[in-house]
């Protein structure tokens, strides 16, 4: 209580002593900037204390070089001395990290810049929950913070999160993406103006197992379906075993002979809309669309958290499929045009040796 009661003494007497100097100076003024920090989106409401504020006119407020907006001049306000005048209004949206004067211009072009008065917050990440996921991704996650707002991004190592909503400035829930490996993970929040903030103490990767490939199996549709028609993909669950969501991705990537495709991306299609539900090994998309193509993969978790993934299936929506025969004689051809090459190069190889 005591210490609380000393700061405002303090403030007072700085705040008096600055009225003082105002009013030696015979100018506008600003002294008090309360509060001195918001969000970069803008949209504070901001009070300004000063001397000399003048509401004749059009009096203009400025943090940086961006307006104010909303500004109002309350000349009667009583603060400490009475003799002060005081300003609100809103500030303009910032650059998350960085402090900027906040100035005032009276209607006869006097003005009074407080260097430093305003600091625009960047967003900041302070824990996970739950902190560990498998690295196959697909984890929802709620995350704690500040500075959360909507437009921001959350990235794990480097990977754009899945299903991101900001529930409050200090709470926002997602699904982790796919990683691949496990280990302690870097979790960012990245604001649309840039402003990044990152914590590499908050999450770790379990252990994905890609080794087992295990099928997926086409039960209505397959490689080549119309739009329109009716996906049905199945993959076999062993308990103890759980299903636990399905993934799309539009582009896959090599990685070693023992899982040779890995996503490059992926979006994790969760229980509701298509999906028949987190306990079966069914994905239902009734119609698709040319968006639903991609590879498909279902992720399971055994009784210890480890994740599997299931061999990727190839879906692709198009308007006229290749028939079998047609992709069987564009096999054919390509057999024919090897032999051939082979037989040339043989044939060539045999002269040269023989010089004829």
């Amino acid at each position: 209580m005591g210490d609380r009661l000393l700061g405002k003494a303090i403030l007072a007497y700085v705040f008096l002593f600055g009225i003082v100097l105002a009013q030696s100076a015979g100018a506008v003024s600003v002294v008090v900037v309360t509060p001195n920090t918001g969000s970069e989106v803008g949209g504070t409401s901001v009070t300004i204390i000063g001397l000399g504020f003048d509401e004749s006119g059009t009096t203009n407020v400025y943090f940086g070089a961006a307006p104010a907006t909303n500004v109002t001049v309350l000349p009667n306000a009583t603060y400490y001395s009475g003799d002060e005048t005081m300003i609100t209004c809103e500030t303009p949206p910032g650059t998350g990290g960085s402090v900027v004067d906040v100035t005032v211009v009276n209607p006869d072009m006097q003005s009074h810049a407080k260097i430093g008065a305003f600091t625009y917050l960047e967003p900041t990440v302070t824990a996970v929950s739950p902190n560990v996921g498998g690295a196959c991704g697909g984890t929802p996650v709620a995350i704690a913070g500040t500075n959360f707002h909507s437009g921001i991004q959350i990235l794990f190592n480097g990977t754009p999160a899945q299903q991101v909503q900001v529930h409050t400035s200090s709470s926002i829930t997602c699904l982790t993406p796919y990683q691949g490996v496990d280990g302690p993970t870097c979790v960012t929040a990245t604001a649309p103006d840039g402003a990044t903030s990152t914590n590499c103490s908050v999450f770790e990767y379990g252990t994905c197992d890609q080794t087992e490939q295990l099928p997926v199996d086409p039960i209505d549709g397959g490689h080549y379906l119309p739009p329109g028609e009716r996906l049905r993909l199945r993959a076999t669950v062993e308990a103890p075993r759980q299903m636990k969501f399905w993934t799309r991705s539009a582009v896959m990537g090599v990685r070693g002979k023992a899982y040779p495709l890995v996503p490059l991306d992926g979006t994790v299609l969760s229980n509701g809309g298509n999906v028949s539900g987190a306990d079966t090994a069914e994905l239902i998309i009734d119609p698709v669309t040319e968006g639903d193509t991609g590879y498909y993969w279902a992720t399971m978790e055994d009784a210890s958290g480890d994740q599997i993934m299931t061999e990727p299936y190839q879906v692709q929506v198009i308007e006229s499929a290749p028939s079998a025969s047609s992709r069987g004689l564009a096999y054919l051809v390509a057999m024919i045009m090897v032999v051939g090459l082979a037989t040339l190069l043989v044939r060539t190889l045999v002269r040269t040796q023989t010089g004829r």
